[in-house]
Protein backbone atom coordinates (compact mmCIF):
# COMPACT_ATOMS: atom_id res chain seq x y z
CA UNK A 1 0.00 0.00 0.00
CA UNK A 2 1.33 3.38 -0.56
CA UNK A 3 0.02 6.43 0.60
CA UNK A 4 -0.16 9.45 -2.48
CA UNK A 5 0.32 12.66 -1.77
CA UNK A 6 -3.38 13.32 -1.43
CA UNK A 7 -3.69 10.77 1.33
CA UNK A 8 -0.68 12.27 3.28
CA UNK A 9 -2.39 16.00 3.75
CA UNK A 10 -5.81 14.03 5.52
CA UNK A 11 -3.15 11.86 7.40
CA UNK A 12 -1.48 15.38 8.58
CA UNK A 13 -5.00 17.31 8.60
CA UNK A 14 -4.57 19.79 5.95
CA UNK A 15 -7.43 18.43 4.20
CA UNK A 16 -10.56 17.04 5.73
CA UNK A 17 -13.25 14.33 4.52
CA UNK A 18 -15.83 12.87 5.92
CA UNK A 19 -16.03 9.89 3.41
CA UNK A 20 -12.62 9.90 2.14
CA UNK A 21 -11.58 6.28 0.28
CA UNK A 22 -8.34 4.69 0.90
CA UNK A 23 -7.36 1.82 -1.49
CA UNK A 24 -6.63 -1.18 0.04
CA UNK A 25 -4.80 -3.18 -2.73
CA UNK A 26 -1.28 -3.59 -3.51
CA UNK A 27 -0.15 -4.64 0.09
CA UNK A 28 -0.36 -7.89 0.37
CA UNK A 29 2.38 -10.50 1.20
CA UNK A 30 2.44 -14.14 1.98
CA UNK A 31 4.86 -13.76 5.19
CA UNK A 32 3.62 -14.10 8.03
CA UNK A 33 4.04 -11.55 11.32
CA UNK A 34 6.52 -13.91 13.34
CA UNK A 35 8.23 -14.75 9.87
CA UNK A 36 8.73 -10.68 9.31
CA UNK A 37 9.97 -9.72 12.92
CA UNK A 38 12.48 -12.59 12.87
CA UNK A 39 14.49 -11.53 9.71
CA UNK A 40 14.31 -8.27 11.14
CA UNK A 41 15.58 -9.27 14.60
CA UNK A 42 18.45 -11.45 12.93
CA UNK A 43 21.64 -10.34 14.77
CA UNK A 44 20.23 -7.01 15.65
CA UNK A 45 20.04 -4.92 19.53
CA UNK A 46 16.62 -4.72 19.71
CA UNK A 47 14.57 -3.05 22.40
CA UNK A 48 11.40 -4.99 22.86
CA UNK A 49 8.45 -2.64 24.20
CA UNK A 50 5.84 -4.88 25.84
CA UNK A 51 7.31 -7.96 25.64
CA UNK A 52 5.37 -9.93 28.90
CA UNK A 53 2.39 -10.43 27.02
CA UNK A 54 -0.74 -11.55 28.99
CA UNK A 55 0.69 -13.28 32.40
CA UNK A 56 -2.17 -16.29 32.52
CA UNK A 57 -0.86 -17.39 29.45
CA UNK A 58 2.98 -17.02 29.43
CA UNK A 59 3.80 -20.70 30.72
CA UNK A 60 1.72 -22.16 28.28
CA UNK A 61 3.04 -20.14 25.59
CA UNK A 62 6.92 -20.52 26.57
CA UNK A 63 5.81 -24.73 27.09
CA UNK A 64 4.56 -24.62 23.24
CA UNK A 65 7.34 -22.39 21.94
CA UNK A 66 4.96 -19.63 20.83
CA UNK A 67 5.91 -16.80 22.99
CA UNK A 68 6.99 -13.75 21.20
CA UNK A 69 10.01 -12.56 23.12
CA UNK A 70 11.53 -15.67 23.26
CA UNK A 71 11.56 -15.88 19.39
CA UNK A 72 12.95 -12.38 19.59
CA UNK A 73 15.37 -13.28 22.29
CA UNK A 74 16.46 -16.36 20.12
CA UNK A 75 17.20 -14.67 16.68
CA UNK A 76 18.21 -11.26 18.21
CA UNK A 77 22.10 -10.06 18.77
CA UNK A 78 20.96 -9.06 22.04
CA UNK A 79 17.03 -8.17 22.98
CA UNK A 80 16.16 -6.31 26.42
CA UNK A 81 12.66 -6.57 27.04
CA UNK A 82 10.88 -3.77 28.89
CA UNK A 83 6.97 -3.75 30.24
CA UNK A 84 4.86 -1.77 32.56
CA UNK A 85 3.17 -4.59 33.45
CA UNK A 86 5.59 -5.33 37.07
CA UNK A 87 4.28 -8.46 37.85
CA UNK A 88 4.57 -9.77 34.28
CA UNK A 89 8.45 -8.67 34.97
CA UNK A 90 9.19 -9.72 38.28
CA UNK A 91 7.23 -13.31 36.97
CA UNK A 92 9.56 -13.60 34.26
CA UNK A 93 13.08 -13.07 36.03
CA UNK A 94 11.81 -14.85 39.15
CA UNK A 95 11.07 -18.51 36.71
CA UNK A 96 13.07 -17.27 33.25
CA UNK A 97 16.02 -15.56 34.56
CA UNK A 98 17.89 -16.11 31.17
CA UNK A 99 15.66 -13.49 29.37
CA UNK A 100 17.05 -9.84 30.21
CA UNK A 101 14.26 -8.17 31.24
CA UNK A 102 13.45 -5.44 32.92
CA UNK A 103 10.08 -2.62 34.07
CA UNK A 104 10.15 0.68 32.25
CA UNK A 105 7.59 3.11 31.78
CA UNK A 106 7.93 4.16 28.21
CA UNK A 107 5.92 7.83 29.22
CA UNK A 108 8.75 8.63 31.72
CA UNK A 109 11.41 10.70 30.49
CA UNK A 110 13.87 9.30 32.66
CA UNK A 111 15.80 6.64 30.35
CA UNK A 112 17.66 3.57 32.06
CA UNK A 113 21.33 3.77 31.79
CA UNK A 114 21.43 0.20 30.50
CA UNK A 115 19.52 1.63 27.13
CA UNK A 116 21.89 4.77 27.01
CA UNK A 117 25.10 2.90 26.84
CA UNK A 118 23.41 0.90 23.65
CA UNK A 119 22.85 1.19 19.97
CA UNK A 120 20.06 0.04 19.33
CA UNK A 121 18.78 -1.06 15.80
CA UNK A 122 15.22 -1.29 16.37
CA UNK A 123 12.89 -0.22 18.78
CA UNK A 124 9.67 -3.23 18.52
CA UNK A 125 6.32 -2.42 19.64
CA UNK A 126 4.63 -5.87 18.52
CA UNK A 127 0.73 -5.96 19.11
CA UNK A 128 0.95 -3.31 21.97
CA UNK A 129 -0.27 -0.44 20.82
CA UNK A 130 -4.20 -1.55 20.31
CA UNK A 131 -3.97 -2.05 24.56
CA UNK A 132 -3.23 1.78 25.15
CA UNK A 133 -5.40 3.86 26.79
CA UNK A 134 -3.47 7.28 24.33
CA UNK A 135 -1.58 5.80 21.81
CA UNK A 136 -0.72 9.18 19.77
CA UNK A 137 0.78 10.50 23.57
CA UNK A 138 2.25 6.73 23.56
CA UNK A 139 4.18 7.16 20.24
CA UNK A 140 5.44 11.21 21.09
CA UNK A 141 7.01 9.64 24.05
CA UNK A 142 9.12 6.74 22.48
CA UNK A 143 10.02 9.76 19.74
CA UNK A 144 11.19 12.22 22.39
CA UNK A 145 12.61 9.86 24.70
CA UNK A 146 14.18 7.32 22.43
CA UNK A 147 15.33 8.67 19.19
CA UNK A 148 18.56 9.43 20.25
CA UNK A 149 19.00 5.84 21.17
CA UNK A 150 17.23 4.16 17.72
CA UNK A 151 15.94 5.30 14.68
CA UNK A 152 13.37 3.16 13.97
CA UNK A 153 10.61 1.54 14.76
CA UNK A 154 8.53 -1.33 13.74
CA UNK A 155 4.55 -1.42 14.97
CA UNK A 156 2.45 -4.17 14.61
CA UNK A 157 -1.38 -4.40 15.56
CA UNK A 158 -4.39 -6.78 13.97
CA UNK A 159 -6.12 -4.99 11.14
CA UNK A 160 -9.34 -4.36 11.84
CA UNK A 161 -10.56 -5.35 8.05
CA UNK A 162 -9.30 -8.95 8.19
CA UNK A 163 -10.95 -11.63 6.96
CA UNK A 164 -11.63 -13.12 10.56
CA UNK A 165 -13.29 -9.53 11.97
CA UNK A 166 -15.57 -9.44 8.56
CA UNK A 167 -16.83 -13.28 8.98
CA UNK A 168 -17.71 -12.60 12.11
CA UNK A 169 -19.94 -9.40 11.45
CA UNK A 170 -21.65 -11.72 9.02
CA UNK A 171 -22.60 -13.85 12.41
CA UNK A 172 -23.48 -10.72 14.06
CA UNK A 173 -20.37 -10.87 16.83
CA UNK A 174 -17.41 -9.35 17.77
CA UNK A 175 -14.32 -11.62 18.09
CA UNK A 176 -12.14 -9.42 20.25
CA UNK A 177 -9.00 -9.52 23.39
CA UNK A 178 -10.65 -8.09 26.36
CA UNK A 179 -8.02 -5.97 26.64
CA UNK A 180 -7.85 -3.93 23.73
CA UNK A 181 -9.05 -0.54 23.23
CA UNK A 182 -8.98 0.22 19.43
CA UNK A 183 -8.85 -1.56 16.54
CA UNK A 184 -6.95 0.10 13.47
CA UNK A 185 -7.17 0.12 9.92
CA UNK A 186 -4.21 0.92 7.48
CA UNK A 187 -5.49 4.61 7.67
CA UNK A 188 -6.03 5.13 11.20
CA UNK A 189 -2.89 3.60 12.05
CA UNK A 190 -0.71 5.90 9.71
CA UNK A 191 -2.82 9.29 10.85
CA UNK A 192 -1.58 8.08 15.17
CA UNK A 193 1.52 7.84 13.62
CA UNK A 194 1.34 10.66 12.24
CA UNK A 195 0.09 12.71 14.96
CA UNK A 196 2.75 11.33 17.02
CA UNK A 197 5.38 13.52 15.07
CA UNK A 198 6.80 10.22 13.58
CA UNK A 199 7.46 9.46 9.63
CA UNK A 200 5.94 6.07 8.11
CA UNK A 201 8.74 4.56 6.56
CA UNK A 202 7.30 1.74 5.32
CA UNK A 203 4.04 0.07 5.32
CA UNK A 204 3.04 -3.65 4.53
CA UNK A 205 0.02 -6.15 5.44
CA UNK A 206 1.03 -9.71 6.56
CA UNK A 207 -0.98 -12.58 6.59
CA UNK A 208 -2.90 -13.61 8.90
CA UNK A 209 -4.24 -9.63 9.37
CA UNK A 210 -1.12 -8.39 10.97
CA UNK A 211 0.34 -4.93 10.15
CA UNK A 212 3.81 -3.89 10.25
CA UNK A 213 4.77 -0.37 10.31
CA UNK A 214 7.98 0.73 9.97
CA UNK A 215 8.33 4.30 11.41
CA UNK A 216 11.53 6.78 11.12
CA UNK A 217 11.55 8.90 14.29
CA UNK A 218 13.19 11.89 12.02
CA UNK A 219 10.35 13.91 10.92
CA UNK A 220 12.31 15.30 8.13
CA UNK A 221 12.92 11.84 6.64
CA UNK A 222 10.86 11.54 2.87
CA UNK A 223 8.02 8.81 3.59
CA UNK A 224 9.05 5.96 1.59
CA UNK A 225 6.10 2.86 1.39
CA UNK A 226 7.58 -0.29 0.20
CA UNK A 227 4.63 -2.68 -0.85
CA UNK A 228 4.26 -6.41 -3.01
CA UNK A 229 1.17 -8.15 -4.58
CA UNK A 230 0.59 -12.19 -3.62
CA UNK A 231 -2.44 -13.96 -3.96
CA UNK A 232 -5.72 -14.32 -1.66
CA UNK A 233 -4.75 -16.55 1.45
CA UNK A 234 -6.61 -19.70 1.31
CA UNK A 235 -9.31 -18.62 3.99
CA UNK A 236 -10.26 -15.26 2.53
CA UNK A 237 -10.57 -16.71 -1.22
CA UNK A 238 -13.10 -19.70 0.40
CA UNK A 239 -14.83 -16.57 1.96
CA UNK A 240 -15.00 -14.35 -1.45
CA UNK A 241 -16.22 -17.70 -3.26
CA UNK A 242 -18.94 -17.81 -0.74
CA UNK A 243 -20.17 -14.42 -1.41
CA UNK A 244 -22.18 -12.91 -4.42
CA UNK A 245 -18.63 -11.78 -5.90
CA UNK A 246 -20.16 -9.27 -9.10
CA UNK A 247 -19.08 -7.01 -7.48
CA UNK A 248 -15.64 -8.53 -6.30
CA UNK A 249 -12.60 -6.87 -7.19
CA UNK A 250 -9.58 -9.74 -6.56
CA UNK A 251 -6.20 -7.62 -6.95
Amino acid sequence: MKFSNKDKEYLSGECFSSGYNIKLSGFNTSTTRLEYLINKVKNKNILHIGFVDHLPVIDEKIKLKKWLHDDIDHFSKYCLGVDINLEGVNYIQDKYPKYDVAYLDIMDNNIPQQIKEIKWDYIILPDVIEHINFPVDFLKSIKENYSKYCETLIITTPNATRYRNIKEVFNNTELINTDHRFWFTPYTLGKIVTDSGCTIESFELMEYGKLPLYINSNPKEKIRVVASKSHLSQETQEFIDALDTKNIEQV
